[in-house]
């Protein structure tokens, strides 16, 4: 019952199933006087059983564990586990050459069957000399009782092995999931991007085509601060693995709105619409995270822009109002 409950605890805490299956083994080897001990995989699309973890009692020792085939087939075949306790002279096995060559005596083998089917095998052998055996006729260590306790321990493994699996899968869907979230996120950072350096490349060509210095300088100032930002979106990119933490500072909200429309304002005027805000007659530096404050705005305004496209009267307006409590800015368009 102790080491029922043991591996319950070791099954139950361990998501990595190398980790989980070298735990179990080591309990095995506390409670059973086994020399050896060996767990495999089965691939569930191919069949095949692939060692994973091998354990000899003897550190030093450079015993090669060799598993009957035999033992084996019957085990998958059967769904059942195994005791032998006289290995070479069990006639189920009918003296496979496997078992003659390894040197085993007595051999448990168990199926490590789950929810859905058996997802490996757990072994265990002992290796009697043959001086050993000519003193006693009686040297078995293995009993029916180990054979329980083996097959509850190989059910529990299995368990454990599905639900990581399981967790492991989900995990990779959850990441799948991230990444095109993530994707569709720097898609709005990457168009934003670009219609800032269109509208201030269209800056600096109408006043290099006017002469105008004033204009230059304005929509240099605009491609100024989007090369700010396509530094700061590919840092965002080298720690995407870190969610961004806002960081909070005074800002002037009129400064951080005057440049969002500047930045949309071409695209307002490519889709003949009237962009224009309003604020309130006074307002106060207020502690926000700008980067934040300022995607957020100029996705709003770009949308609200795409979606008033066309219409003869189309419209977008931003308000500002602050109160002692609060700072709202809303955009309003007239779009379907």
């Amino acid at each position: 019952w102790e080491i029922m409950y043991r591996t319950s605890l070791t099954v139950s805490r361990t998501l990595d199933i190398n980790q989980l299956i070298e735990q179990i083994v080591d309990l095995i080897f506390q409670w059973v006087q086994c020399d050896h001990a060996c767990v495999m995989l089965q691939d569930q699309s191919t069949g095949t059983l692939t060692p994973v973890y091998r354990k000899n009692r003897k550190v030093q020792s450079n015993h090669q564990i060799t598993i009957s085939k035999t033992i084996l087939d019957y085990v998958l075949k059967k769904e059942e586990g195994v005791l032998t306790s006289n290995a070479k002279d069990d006639q189920r096995w009918n003296s496979s050459a496997s078992i003659e060559a390894s040197g085993v005596c007595e051999a448990i083998c168990v199926p490590m069957r789950g929810r859905y089917g058996v997802v490996g095998v757990l072994y265990i052998d002992t290796i009697v000399r043959a001086a050993e055996q000519s003193k006693s006729s009686d040297l078995n260590v293995f009993n029916e009782e180990h054979l329980k306790m083996m097959v509850t321990i190989g059910h529990q493994a299995a368990l454990a092995i599905e639900d990581t699996k399981f967790y492991q899968s989900t995990l990779q869907s959850e990441k799948l999931a991230a990444v095109g979230q993530t994707i569709a996120n720097l898609s709005h950072h990457v168009k934003n991007i670009l219609q800032g350096l269109r509208g201030g490349g269209y800056m600096v060509k109408e006043g290099l085509q006017s002469q105008s210095l004033g204009t230059v300088r304005s929509g240099w100032e605009i491609c100024d601060k989007i090369h700010g930002r396509i530094e700061s979106l590919v840092l965002d990119m080298l720690t995407l693995s870190k969610e961004r933490k806002p960081q909070r500072q005074s800002i002037d909200l009129v400064e951080l709105i005057q440049d969002v429309l500047a930045i949309a304002m071409t695209a307002a005027n490519d889709a003949k619409v009237d962009l224009t805000w309003v604020p309130s007659e006074a307002i106060e530096k207020i502690s926000v995270d700008p980067e934040g404050i300022h995607h957020a705005l100029l996705n709003l305004v770009l949308n609200a822009i795409d979606a008033t496209g066309g219409r003869p009267d189309a419209k977008v307006l931003v308000k500002v109002s602050q109160t002692p409590t609060a700072t709202q800015i809303l955009v309003e368009d007239n779009g379907v």
